[in-house]
């Protein structure tokens, strides 16, 4: 099996560590990886803001790039940029046949999920964790489950998540926190808060950009909280 890893935007400008940790998690599970050292944006900002037509040239530049790499899959840790390519990109070229893009690219959490390399890890982690569930990973990818079982999996390791009517948005939404940024930091504040009266301090999302947000929101607010993105998270946890 070889897989490409596409980088994110926010993972590769703000949280380059992230990037490190999936190919940590890949070196220990013998994956045969590379990385397309020309790729751009997926151009999911400007498609969410409605100027689509701006969101052509990244995905063309995503598209030409990708046609020339023969790996099985491209792993993509962001739900949001996941389903920007699988879901959008057949829609700004509704006359080309996408079918062998869309198969390809796999969210990062599917993947190791999955094809259970998770499993290969051998990770403990003693104590709690709260899992904050990311919107575009659970209501455009529908992931939910297998990032909860990777996170289940490891030993000494008591997982906490937010009921289904507590379940919140962190406030981000890529574009959304750029317009209403008082809002967005009120949604994050809130988030917080419903977690530390929970007692927890430890919080894992499947987005890194949910974990970028709250992580400013709580040192803006002098939280003490530990935030991970879950490949970090799963690298830490892992010999």
């Amino acid at each position: 099996m070889k897989v490409s890893l596409f980088v994110p935007c926010i993972m590769n400008h703000l949280m380059p560590e992230s990037a490190y940790s999936i190919l940590n998690i890949f070196k220990k599970c013998n994956i045969d990886f590379s990385i397309e050292k020309d790729q751009l944006c997926c151009g999911q900002p400007g498609y969410n803001m409605g100027y689509c037509e701006h969101s052509i040239p990244f995905a063309r530049k995503f598209i030409d790039l990708y046609s020339k790499n023969e790996c099985d899959y491209i792993v993509v840790p962001s739900g949001s940029c996941a389903a920007m390519i699988k879901h959008n990109y057949p829609k700004l070229f509704p006359g080309e046949n996408l079918e062998w893009l869309t198969a390809k690219v796999v969210e990062f959490n599917s993947f190791m999920h999955d094809n259970k390399f998770y499993l290969k890890l051998d990770m403990k982690y003693k104590g709690a964790i709260f899992y904050h569930k990311s919107c575009h990973l659970l209501n455009e990818m529908n992931i939910d489950r297998e990032p909860k079982e990777m996170l289940g999996s490891i030993k000494g390791l008591r997982l906490i998540e937010a009921l289904t009517h507590q379940n919140t948005c962190c406030g981000f939404g890529g574009a959304f926190s750029a317009s209403f940024g008082e809002l967005s930091t009120e949604v994050g504040i809130a988030k917080l808060e419903f977690i530390m009266e929970n007692k927890l301090k430890d919080i894992v999302a499947g987005d890194s950009g949910c974990i970028m947000h709250l992580k400013s929101v709580a040192m803006a607010r002098g939280y003490k909280l530990n935030f991970y993105y879950i490949a970090d998270f799963l690298d830490l946890c892992s010999n």
